[in-house]
């Protein structure tokens, strides 16, 4: 299997499937990283709060890919506390059972795995692959004190506006992929053992699997809302896979700290311990 990879002049990768088999390392991603004035949506109860960056991590909250499962993260998680880390989790499969906009849905499910008093402790947001588009409304939901954003081989939101959550090209795919508005899981997207050089081993991939939801065809179809304001505190990159490294390159031009741990789109499965021990450094690492 093979994809044609593109950037536009702004930054936006494309991922272009160059045959019938479905994007296996970024399909999560299309990002549309600097499109500020694209399908602007309003923000009316989301307040801009200025955090100083590098405050302590006190908290971390491993949000996964609305297209995948909280079991994305449950091996970092557990390297994470065994160096004395709080950590939340927090699935949101709620997002397969309702209509776009996605959003509310997520912030909710995010507020619902943190306790009441959690949620102004110092919180450092890891988001992966497309939940990256969501950062900006949990940034600046003023019921949560996120002081830090880090991106994990995730798309990168517009700094202002809105990102629409893929691009003309995989949502031709995704439709010829669709039944009755209804998307297969995704890692049926193509064949067995594309997916399976994803993961460690074979129960990895079958827990995965295991956790995967089916989402409506229509939570591509949407565009998330990026008020301005989103990146007024810590945000840094973590990259993966070669597909994510020109949105890599985007995010050094924004001036955040990026490091990079080669290896596929899911190598949180394969060494959880790199990946925490990078999510620390960079959550205090410092902007320029």
């Amino acid at each position: 299997m093979t994809f044609m990879k593109n950037a536009d002049s702004s930054g936006n990768d494309k991922l272009i499937p160059s045959s019938t088999a479905g994007p296996v390392n970024s399909f999560f991603s299309t990002p549309s990283s600097e499109r500020a004035g694209d399908r602007t949506a309003p923000a009316a109860k989301l307040r801009r709060r200025t955090v100083s960056p590098g405050d302590v991590i006190e908290l971390v909250v491993l949000v996964h890919s609305p297209s995948v499962g909280p079991s994305t993260w449950e091996a970092v998680a557990h390297q994470l506390r065994k160096q004395h880390i709080d950590v939340i989790v927090p699935s949101l499969r709620e997002v397969a059972d309702a209509d776009p906009p996605s959003g509310p849905i997520v912030l909710a499910c995010v507020r619902s795995a943190l306790r009441d008093a959690a949620r102004m402790r110092p919180l450092t947001v890891v988001v992966h692959s497309n939940a990256g588009y969501f950062a900006p409304i949990l940034a600046l939901d003023p019921d949560m004190r996120v002081t830090s954003l880090i991106f994990v081989d995730a798309s990168l939101p517009s700094t202002s506006g809105s990102s629409a959550l893929a691009q003309p090209e995989l949502l031709a795919f995704l439709r010829d992929q669709a039944i009755d508005g209804v998307l297969p899981p995704w890692t049926t997207w193509w064949p067995d053992e594309e997916a399976a050089r994803l993961f460690p081993d074979r129960e990895t991939m079958r827990r995965f699997q295991r956790d995967e939801p089916r989402l409506p065809l229509a939570y591509y179809e949407q565009a998330v809302p990026a008020p301005a304001g989103w990146d007024d505190r810590h945000c840094a990159f973590l990259l993966y896979s070669d597909a994510y490294a020109p949105t890599a390159e985007v995010a050094r031009g924004r001036g955040w700290p990026v490091e990079a741990i080669a290896g596929e789109h899911l190598h949180m499965l394969v060494d959880p311990a790199a990946t925490a021990n990078a999510i620390i450094r960079l959550a205090q690492a410092r902007n320029h």
